[in-house]
């Protein structure tokens, strides 16, 4: 798995975020990492993992109902959605 790292973006928590994981700043529309490629996930270990709960914690932090990984900063391809109760 590529090495995860995650860079800085300009938003900052507004709720309270689940107790797993980590919120990381956000980075929003415009900016140059949100338009570079990301790399298909190749491994399903821990730091997938440990992305998986960022992502959660800094989208529910943010107030947001969807984050796409390069949006905290990692390289990858992936994306968490939260959809209302009435669209499940």
């Amino acid at each position: 798995m590529p090495q995860v790292g995650y860079g800085t973006g300009s938003s900052q928590a507004t709720s309270v975020a689940p107790a797993a994981g980590t919120v990381h700043p956000i980075t929003r529309y415009g900016q140059a990492v949100l338009h570079r490629p990301c790399a298909p996930v190749s491994s399903f270990g821990a730091g997938l993992s440990a992305l998986v709960e960022d992502m959660f914690a800094s989208m529910y932090a943010a107030g947001g109902v969807g984050l796409a990984a390069n949006q905290i900063g990692a390289g990858l391809r992936g994306l968490r959605l939260r959809l209302p109760r009435h669209h499940r």
